[in-house]
């Protein structure tokens, strides 16, 4: 009996780990290059007051549709880009959370 929860190459779940976890890296970069600030400056809950928190959690999203067209095109890894477009749907059901200002 296979095992339901594998990292292999070209599964789901291997795409919706590298899904979750590539933004978060790819705007912490973002921070520190174009906003010349270190992340403790300004804490979460700054950013959720002003309004920035969605914007720059869809900016991270560059990153997923980056790694969705790496697994889709130069691995020809099909179920691997299947899990990162559901961290998408993750990433963009947080989106809508913080737009909705339920704060």
């Amino acid at each position: 009996m296979k095992n339901s929860f594998s990292l292999e190459r070209d599964s789901k779940w291997t795409g919706f780990l590298f899904g979750l976890v590539l933004p978060p890296v790819f705007m912490y970069f973002y921070w520190l290059i174009f906003l010349k600030t270190k992340l403790p400056d300004l804490a979460l809950s700054r950013l959720i007051n002003q309004g920035q928190l969605a914007p720059l959690i869809g900016l991270g999203q560059l990153a997923n549709a980056g790694l969705f067209f790496f697994f889709l095109k130069k691995w020809e890894a099909d179920e691997s880009s299947k899990g990162v477009i559901f961290a998408m749907l993750v990433y963009g059901a947080i989106i809508v959370y913080f737009k909705m200002d339920i704060f």
